[in-house]
């Protein structure tokens, strides 16, 4: 997914900044329908672990340029 993602942030940025956000509410739904939890602690690392997968190839190109 980083890797697809490291591609398209060099590509299509808008298209990759709203797949970040589907991808990333999407991983904290499945967090919360797996777990059945409504832990604030899980939510968040679920938040966390999208946006590194997401959005720090973006800032990995931007440290590059």
């Amino acid at each position: 997914m980083w890797l697809g993602f490291n591609w398209l942030w060099g590509r299509i940025p808008a298209a990759a900044l709203m797949a970040a956000v589907v991808v990333t509410v999407a991983l904290v739904w499945l967090v919360r329908k797996v777990r059945r939890a409504e832990d604030t602690q899980t939510t968040v690392l679920a938040l966390l672990v999208g946006l590194v997968v997401t959005v720090s190839p973006a800032a990995l190109l931007l440290v590059t340029r």
